[in-house]
This record gives structure tokens, sequence and C-alpha cells, in this order.
């Protein structure tokens, strides 16, 4: 029995690196790219849709909503006629243009990205695993709801600038796609929140150093949204 398990592993070698090779064999990894946009959604305020696919992007605020469920259960309880359909792909660390995974190859979300971050660039993924247009497409996206700035703001007032230019180039990059086949999607940007103040309670900062530059950030995505005309 014993002098078998040789052969078995490599037989299962043999097997993986052959698996490994073909690019196509792939059935859990979204390919589709999205379609270039010749028509749009309107922008303004307005009730989703029967059947809307609604995607919920960002860094550590979105992905929270995993966990809780906040956002997703109020969506379908205001409007329950309407079978929304409401995905999640917050990730911590994630910025509009950075987007790092071991296994995809490219690090960043939209071409042009790389310029915001050249402190980032040393990330060199290997395998198949979808860019996030990519997911976006295979989810058929009708609506983003975009929730960047709190992370970043610990860059400080030094690089909010840096972070309103990405974010204006994330928005642009996105308003050219059309995730769902149809138009490109309405796009909600979601603005940081405060940092709380428990310093009474627990040993934590006050926030006040934080918040001031939450505020920068916040203002760099109301700007945006105001110069695209977003909500």
């Amino acid at each position: 029995m014993r002098s078998l398990f040789p052969s078995i592993f490599a037989a299962v070698a043999v097997a993986l690196t052959v698996r490994a090779a073909e690019p196509n064999n792939r059935p859990h990894a979204p390919t589709a790219e999205p379609l270039p946009a010749t028509t749009a959604r309107p922008q303004a305020v307005a009730a989703p849709a029967a059947g809307e696919r609604i995607v919920f992007i960002g860094n550590g605020l979105a992905e929270r909503d995993v966990y809780y469920s906040r956002l997703e259960t109020e969506l379908h309880l205001r409007f329950p006629e309407q079978h929304l359909i409401v995905r999640n792909m917050g990730r911590p660390g994630d910025t509009p243009g950075f987007r790092p995974h071991p296994a995809r190859v490219s690090q960043w979300a939209f071409p042009g990205a790389a310029q915001f971050h050249p402190e980032l660039n040393s990330h060199f993924g290997k395998g198949f695993f979808p860019t996030p247009d990519q997911w976006l497409t295979h989810l058929k996206a009708d609506t983003l709801v975009a929730f960047f700035g709190y992370n970043e703001s610990f860059d400080g007032p030094a690089r909010v600038a840096n972070f309103q230019a990405e974010l204006d180039a994330f928005v642009v990059h996105t308003l050219s796609k059309a995730y769902n086949g149809a138009a490109a999607p309405r796009l909600v940007l979601v603005s940081p929140l405060a940092f709380e103040d428990l310093s009474a309670k627990r040993d934590l900062p006050d926030g006040k150093k934080e918040n001031a530059s939450l505020a920068l950030y916040a203002e760099a995505v109301r700007v945006v949204a105001k110069k695209h005309g977003l909500t």
C-alpha cells in the first residue's frame, strides 16, 4: 500500500499542473469584460427599479455590512415589492483604484490607477481571480454604491488632493462601462463616517485629529459627486 503513495502524489501533481495550464478551465471565475456604455442611467435620487441589481464596493465601511446587513436589510424593507438583488464587494484596504488580490494579475481597478499609488506598485499576483470590472459585469450591476474615503483619510491632509483625483478617475472609468449590458450604472458615492469619541470609556483617541482629516476627504467626495452629477 505504501508503494502506491508516490504514484498517487505524482499523478495529482501532474493533474494540477495541467489544470493550471488551461486558461479556460475556470468555471468559478468570470472572464467577461463590460461593454462600452453608449447610454447612461439618470443619476438623480430615485427609488430602485424592480429587479434592480445593486452592488456595494469600497473598503471597510462597505465590508462591515457583510456581517451586520443593515444596509441591505433596509433596502429590502423599504422596497419589498422591487425584489432587489444586492451584492457586497467591499474589502478592507481597497481604494477607488487599488484593489489587490494575491490571485489577481493586476492590483489596479482601471487603467492609469497606478499613478495615484506608485508606492504600492509592488504586487505581482499570479492566477485568474477576476478583475473588478469582470465581477461587476458578472453581477450585471445596475447601481454601484461606492464607500471610499475612510481608509484613505489616514494619509492625512497632504494626500487629499490625490484621493480626489483618484476618485474622479474612478468615476470617469465607471461611467464609461455598461456592466448590465445596457447602460452605464447609477453611481452613488458615500462619504466616510465621523470618528466617534469614546475616549472617556476606553483607551482610544478622542477623534479630533481623525475627524479633521475625515472632513477633508468627505468634502473631496462631495466635490467629485457634484462635478459628475452623482448622488
